[in-house]
């Protein structure tokens, strides 16, 4: 799956599903932040540091989410 699609589909998810425990691990893995309370705020970061990630990295949150 081509990377773009992976992560607009990680990014959706974790705006649709911000109380959700893979949302969580999304963003400890990305951000490493362990006790985040996902906000907007919190999913513009993700938006942000998301595309420049290791691809091992997005492939995992992928797998997360699905």
């Amino acid at each position: 799956m081509a990377r773009e699609k992976q992560i607009e589909e990680i990014l959706t998810f974790v705006n649709l599903h911000k109380e959700s425990f893979a949302s969580k691990i999304v963003c400890n893995r990305i951000l490493g932040d362990k006790n985040l309370e996902i906000s907007e705020e919190i999913v513009k970061e993700l938006t942000e540091v998301l595309p420049n990630a290791k691809q091992e990295d997005i492939d995992a949150c992928y797998v997360i989410i699905k």
